[in-house]
């Protein structure tokens, strides 16, 4: 299991690999750049030609680089170089890129740097767009592939992340891994209200969002029951037993559902109605010993 500072403190061994290289490079990406301009790059990023034995470094190489540098502190000359960088590379935005075949941890930490800077110079919306796409993808890897104790950190900012980009795409991916990460953390009431967020926009924009809305919909099906069971139980919780009940009667049968009306049941001095609920159960899926307690209890 990590920590949240444990995952920080593995930035060591990339910043480690960061050297600093003079641009001494054909390469009409780096035009607008002095020759003798020192630059920060990542060691593993870095491709020998295979004829002349010499290194190649591509424009994204250095992004990588001033992003992995600046996860920590970004000196101010960075700040400037990345400045003429987007004021004279016209495809800069292609050159901001999720390196698979590089740590991903490294590629979490370039792009939460880069992410850093970008905001900082106020980058247009269309770059800070792209390199928050790819920051998002970065995140929900860390998430899903990693034990991180007190995650909030890092699952506030992807959901902030995620919500920016669906407000400014529509596009339904996003409000589907949305919902997927409340989902994760067990608050499946708020996934399943933006799964019907999702659902109610797709039927609005069916082209648009043909890939994602099967998707979303799978994910409404499952979720739907056990959000039911909680409403269920937020109900009871407040004494509205006869509404959870309704609820309840409505839902799939299963041993938690059968203990949860129980529960209303009793509450509502109905023990009659419990013996019932139970030999209705126990006739379906034979002896419950647990079940069998609570009518010696009646």
């Amino acid at each position: 299991m990590n920590t949240i500072k444990q995952i920080k403190d593995e930035y060591k061994k990339f910043f480690e690999e960061i050297v600093f290289i003079e641009l001494r490079t054909n390469d009409e990406a780096f035009s607008f750049i002095d020759k003798n301009t020192v630059v920060p790059v990542y060691i593993p990023t870095l491709v020998k030609d295979k004829k002349t034995q010499s290194i190649n470094i591509s424009m994204s190489d250095v992004v990588f680089g001033i992003g992995l540098l600046s996860y920590e502190k970004t000196p101010k000359s960075l700040l400037e170089f990345l400045e003429r960088c987007l004021k004279n590379s016209k495809d800069f935005i292609n050159q901001i890129e999720y390196k698979k075949e590089i740590d991903p941890l490294a590629n979490y930490f370039y792009l939460n740097g880069l992410n850093k800077m970008l905001q900082e110079i106020e980058a247009d919306e269309e770059i800070i767009f792209e390199n928050l796409r790819l920051l998002s993808i970065s995140e929900r890897f860390i998430l899903e592939n990693y034990e991180i104790e007190n995650v909030d950190e890092i699952l506030i900012e992807y959901r902030k992340h995620l919500s920016y980009l669906y407000e400014n795409t529509k596009d339904g991916k996003y409000i589907y891994y949305l919902g997927k990460s409340y989902e994760a953390d067990g608050d499946t009431l708020r996934a399943r209200l933006l799964y019907t967020k999702g659902l109610e926009e797709s039927n609005k924009n069916s082209d648009d969002w043909e890939e994602v809305k099967d998707a979303i919909d799978n994910a409404y099906k499952t979720i739907f029951d056990k959000s039911e069971m909680e409403r269920a139980a937020y109900l009871l919780s407040y004494n509205k037993y006869e509404e959870a009940i309704e609820i309840i009667d409505k839902l799939p049968e299963s041993i938690d559902r059968t203990k949860l009306k129980i529960n209303a049941l009793y509450n509502m001095g109905e023990n009659e109605q419990i013996i019932k609920e139970i030999d209705r159960f126990e006739e379906i899926y034979g002896i419950d010993m647990e079940l069998e307690e609570i009518k010696k209890l009646i």
